[in-house]
């Protein structure tokens, strides 16, 4: 085994754990032939580049603070389901009447 790649059986194990946090297109295009650190390393680039593209934000893994966006998030949501709830009940009252 080639100096380069000595510590890919180490890279693997982290890898096979950490699976579930791995985005989806990432995985599909991941082989783990000789040398895949390296191809998995470019395929996590490409993915967070055109994540944010995409979304206009940066990616990263799960943390205290991306919870807290999201939880910021659905409360917006939930809030906003409420007055939909309430402008459509008006509406059927209005109709009832």
């Amino acid at each position: 085994m080639d100096g380069e790649c000595a510590m890919e059986q180490s890279d693997l194990v982290i890898l096979v754990l950490n699976l579930a946090n791995i985005p989806d297109p990432v995985v599909k295009e991941m082989d783990f032939e000789p040398g895949f650190s390296k191809r998995f390393t470019t395929l996590m680039e490409k993915f967070k580049e055109g994540f944010e593209k995409e979304h206009g934000v940066e990616w990263g893994f799960q943390d205290e603070k991306l919870e807290a966006k999201y939880n910021d998030f659905m409360d917006r949501k939930q809030v906003q389901l409420g007055e939909d709830i309430d402008t459509l009940a008006k509406k059927f009252e209005k109709k009832g009447n």
